[in-house]
């Protein structure tokens, strides 16, 4: 199953409700360099019960791999995203409860200056999905 949307929390060029700003050209180069895992077939995400996450660490836990990653996009002010949705435990679980838009969330790494501005050493690690309920 195949489900798009956004990244949640990632407004670009505002500050977005984490009091964090991402400008367009640090995400597109973010983007560009996640391509990299998405072209050698690599850009695994988990899918999440409950949204906000705790701190889920820096690296995907393969028990909870549920997608995907088909494509990463910068479009206007905001990320696209493509996933497919795999059968695994928790990829059937995300399918049996992704009747809606599914929340998309990046897991990165950055440093921020003073006014909480998203450096160009943002890392996209994976992007997961989290219910909204």
């Amino acid at each position: 199953m195949l489900v798009t949307g956004i990244l949640h929390n990632i407004d670009l060029d505002k500050q977005n409700i984490n009091g964090r700003f991402y400008s367009s050209d640090v995400m597109k180069k973010a983007v560009e360099k996640y391509q990299e895992k998405i072209n050698k077939g690599t850009a695994f995400g988990e899918f999440f019960l409950q949204y906000p996450l705790d701190d889920p660490g820096t690296s995907v836990n393969l028990e909870n791999v549920s997608h995907k990653i088909m494509a990463l996009e910068v479009f206007e002010n905001m990320v696209n995203v493509e996933a497919l949705l795999l059968d695994t435990p928790m990829g059937m679980r995300a399918q049996d409860l992704l009747s809606y838009t599914p929340i998309f969330v990046a897991r990165s790494l950055a440093s921020l200056d003073e006014n909480n501005v998203v450096q160009d050493d943002v890392e996209i690690l994976t992007v997961d999905i989290a219910n909204p309920n």
